[in-house]
């Protein structure tokens, strides 16, 4: 390994095992800390912000003065995504409860539609000038999806990341699984060429053998922090042994915002009052 990285404060991507006080990590992973970036600040980069750029700019393709809906918009991954659309100069949309919509206002979102009161789709389709979506980035699986492509304009990409619909509820979780499945939408690839219109998915679990890729997506990403506009955004800190509280408190869509986990031996107060300062 370069010896140049002993000593450096670092931040660095795991596949699993991350609830842990100590990882083995290839050194390909490891990124050197930006200076002034503290370590609860740069857990919100690595996965949720290469998720972001990888839907947003790479995949998706986003240019300026097209139109992007980013389903979920208080997640981690649905703020990083706002300020990659953002810089990128689109018409940003979201979708949360309403109990966000003020702060998600503040934070850079032009429209934001209460998904528990409103079917969005009928409210993007009352703003004549935003109907046709150039770019959906949706987490939520089953039949949304189904939705989300229908609300495509020509040359509009979907990009899914997950399937959150299964969690929260009160049923088994592989029956949820199950029919989350059995309401997800089948693409022919006939109706892409019909249509004008693709579909894309990303799982940076599956990305751990293309180093050199990761390495220059993230390079993009902490050049963005450094410029200033990327701002990680940190909801609320729990200690290890709080996990199962850190699970209930995401599933119940209650955070704005990356929440992370730290060992309970450096949780204190002081620092809880830093990381909530930054929100």
């Amino acid at each position: 390994v370069d010896n140049h990285l002993i000593g450096k404060q670092v931040m660095s991507f795991t596949c699993f095992g991350g609830y842990s006080e100590y990882v083995t990590v290839s050194a390909n992973q490891v990124f050197i800390l930006p200076h002034g970036l503290s370590f609860e600040d740069a857990v919100a980069l690595p996965v949720a912000y290469c998720t972001a750029y990888l839907l947003v700019k790479v995949m998706g393709s986003l240019q300026p003065d097209e139109t992007i809906l980013i389903h979920n918009a208080g997640s981690g991954v649905g703020l990083a995504a706002m300020e990659i659309a953002k810089k990128t100069g689109t018409f940003i949309i979201g979708t949360s409860n309403a109990g966000k919509h003020q702060k998600l206002k503040e934070m850079g979102f032009d429209l934001l539609i209460d998904y528990r009161n409103e079917r969005w789709e009928k409210v993007i389709n009352k703003y004549s000038g935003y109907r046709n979506i150039d770019l959906i980035i949706d987490p939520l699986g089953g039949k949304n999806w189904r939705k989300s492509y229908r609300m495509l304009g020509p040359t509009g990409r979907l990009g899914i990341y997950g399937i959150s619909s299964v969690c929260g509820k009160k049923t088994g979780s592989f029956l949820n699984l199950l029919r989350a499945v059995l309401e997800m939408p089948v693409y022919h690839p006939l109706s892409f060429l019909d249509q004008n219109k693709g579909v894309f998915g990303v799982n940076m679990a599956h990305l751990w053998d293309h180093p050199a890729k990761i390495r220059n997506w993230m390079n993009h990403i902490i050049d963005g922090l450094q410029a200033g506009w990327i701002r990680p955004h940190l909801d609320r800190v729990f200690k290890f042994s709080e996990a199962s509280q850190a699970h209930s408190y995401i599933e119940s869509r209650q955070n704005i915002g990356k929440v992370i986990l730290i060992p309970d031996t450096i949780h204190n107060a002081a620092q809880v009052t830093r990381i909530n300062s930054n929100f």
